[in-house]
């Protein structure tokens, strides 16, 4: 997702910041801070550069994980309270990156030649803007689907099978669920082609809402203001109602019902 991975990325980079800016008021006086320090700057770099890549592959986002993640114990070392939960959110976010980027790729084998047309055209049945590495060659496979919001009755069906989630279907609902992550759709008929009206996301845990909300529509969470309309790159236009939940995200695009 053109928007959406560089926004998350660009949220990484935003918690680097955050880290800098705190490092710096400490003056890193203490060896285990300077210690901290230099493995963190080692994290923001690769940080700083997966957000300048226009498409985030599994590999780049793997290495900015175990780069947070051995900064992890340097900084509890250190006793830096604030650096740790922020290098701790920082970690859920890029795990749960690398656990979606892991489910795009195709679960069957691939001859030469399907591989390669979907290295030259792309893949349709992942959102546009994303991309991965298929595992047996390791090359590059751009995604070029519609957005989780807009997909048609069909288009979600599979996706979301594909990717193992639990399927219920009843009428004009779709309920995606895989532990405790569930998206719920209300369709306009019952037959593949058929458009969503609403959507009801459940989202991971530890996961913000602006993360969420950029990962079903492909729109900068830097962009995103709670009850706020949101404009999809498909020319739709999704209201977006916020649920409380003290566990995790929830919110629902759209209007159910009408």
């Amino acid at each position: 997702m053109n928007q959406g991975i560089r926004a998350n990325a660009a949220s990484h980079a935003a918690y680097a910041l955050v880290l800098l800016g705190s490092f710096a008021l400490l003056g890193c006086e203490s060896s285990d801070g300077k210690a901290c320090h230099d493995s963190y700057l080692k994290a923001h770099g690769l940080i700083t550069s997966l957000e300048a890549q226009e498409t985030k592959d599994l590999e780049g986002v793997q290495a900015a994980l175990e780069a947070v993640e051995s900064s992890l114990p340097i900084c509890k070392k250190a006793n830096l309270q604030k650096e740790v939960a922020e290098l701790e959110k920082t970690q859920r976010t890029l795990e749960s990156n690398a656990n979606r980027l892991r489910s795009y790729v195709p679960r069957k084998e691939l001859s030469p030649e399907e591989l390669a047309k979907l290295v030259k055209e792309g893949d349709p049945n992942c959102p546009k803007g994303q991309s991965y590495s298929y595992r047996k060659t390791g090359k590059v496979v751009k995604c070029t689907g519609p957005q989780i919001v807009a997909f048609t009755r069909g288009q979600a069906e599979e996706h979301f099978k594909n990717r193992g989630f639990r399927l219920k279907v009843e009428g004009t609902h779709l309920d995606a669920e895989f532990g405790p992550e569930s998206y719920k759709y209300e369709f306009s008929g019952t037959d593949a082609t058929s458009k969503a009206r609403c959507l009801h996301v459940l989202a991971m845990p530890g996961m913000s809402w602006e993360e969420s909300v950029s990962r079903v529509t492909g729109v900068n969470p830097a962009l995103l203001k709670k009850g706020a309309v949101v404009a999809v790159g498909d020319g739709s236009k999704w209201p977006i109602t916020h649920i409380e939940n003290e566990k995790q995200a929830a919110y629902t695009l759209g209007k159910c019902g009408e």
